[in-house]
């Protein structure tokens, strides 16, 4: 499907932006597509029996499990997601999350922004 969709006229021009912002405080995730977007509410609930065997369906749960606020735009084609530092010592459950999201790629990132 993805060597379809990236040959198809109707898919092969849309772009992705995505947003970063790191802080001391938190980081914040902003993601928006050219699509049509959806109603995050219609989803079907991953955790139900039926749903337990299906391939796909976890993407939202996993961000509202991992995230600390998760927003969507009016569309459905815009996510913003918010993780908030609980601890500056690093010795909170979250400190393995923030070592994550402080790598160097995304420090990188911020430090070309203020270029």
């Amino acid at each position: 499907m993805l060597n379809e969709r990236c040959n198809s006229p109707q898919f092969n021009d849309r772009r992705v932006e995505i947003r970063i912002t790191v802080t001391n405080a938190l980081a914040k995730i902003r993601i928006r597509d050219q699509g049509p977007g959806f109603d995050v509410s219609s989803l079907p609930d991953p955790l139900e029996e039926k749903n337990l065997g299906r391939s796909h369906g976890r993407g939202v749960l996993l961000m509202r499990s991992f995230m600390d606020e998760v927003h969507y735009n009016q569309t459905g084609n815009e996510v913003t997601m918010i993780k908030y530092k609980t601890d500056l010592a690093n010795t909170s459950t979250d400190s393995a999350i923030w070592t994550h999201v402080q790598c160097p790629e995304i420090l990188q990132l911020r430090a070309n922004q203020k270029q």
